[in-house]
């Protein structure tokens, strides 16, 4: 097992930040709802004392859970783990060697004389389809109705472009329903 110092840990994490950044980039993913987070094993060398790491990696997430994870253990490997359905990995990933690990995500790794950037830009279509898919899983505080209610009435359906608020919103579940509160086109008084 490679040891590396903090210096090397630093360097690390910020290329696979950019990676992280770049995937995020292309998910068209919502920059305040996504955070990265370093994830390192360190340990201090019995005989410098100074910090040393067996492995260094990042988590993201999106909508508070994890979106995805990609570490490397500094001698051989990378892995790269998504948090997501099995029918979303299986549509887009067929060809490739996933595992499914004991916590439910599903792994793959690869060497580390790959480059991490190319092997992540295999996963984009399914990365942005798993960033969709925990959008609308994520869970929500509901309410009422948002000041489009009236536009939304006379559309007959929810015109709230902020999927969050719009999966939140008590009124498109009536809307859903065929309930109409507002508008040229209020149904309610006839239910």
């Amino acid at each position: 097992m490679n040891l590396v110092d903090e210096k090397e840990r630093n360097e690390f994490e910020e290329q696979l930040t950019k990676v992280c950044n770049t995937i995020i980039e292309q998910s068209n993913a919502l920059e305040h709802e996504v955070m990265i987070k370093p994830r390192y094993n360190q340990k201090k060398d019995k005989e410098t004392g100074n910090i040393i790491a067996s492995y260094i990696g990042c988590s993201v997430l999106a909508y508070r859970m994890v979106w995805f994870r990609l570490q490397t253990n500094m001698a051989k490997s990378y892995r790269l783990e998504f948090n997501n359905p099995m029918s979303i990995i299986e549509s887009d990933a067929t060809n490739l060697e996933l595992k499914e690990t004991k916590d439910g995500y599903y792994r793959y790794d690869f060497s580390k004389n790959k480059d991490p950037f190319k092997e992540l830009m295999k996963f984009d279509k399914m990365l942005s389809k798993s960033y969709y898919w925990l959008c609308e899983n994520e869970p929500v505080d509901s309410f009422g109705c948002c000041s489009l209610m009236e536009e939304c009435s006379d559309e007959k359906k929810c015109i709230q472009p902020n999927i969050k608020l719009a999966k939140a919103c008590q009124y498109r579940q009536r809307l859903l329903k065929g309930k109409i509160f507002y508008g040229k086109n209020r149904n309610i008084d006839e239910q």
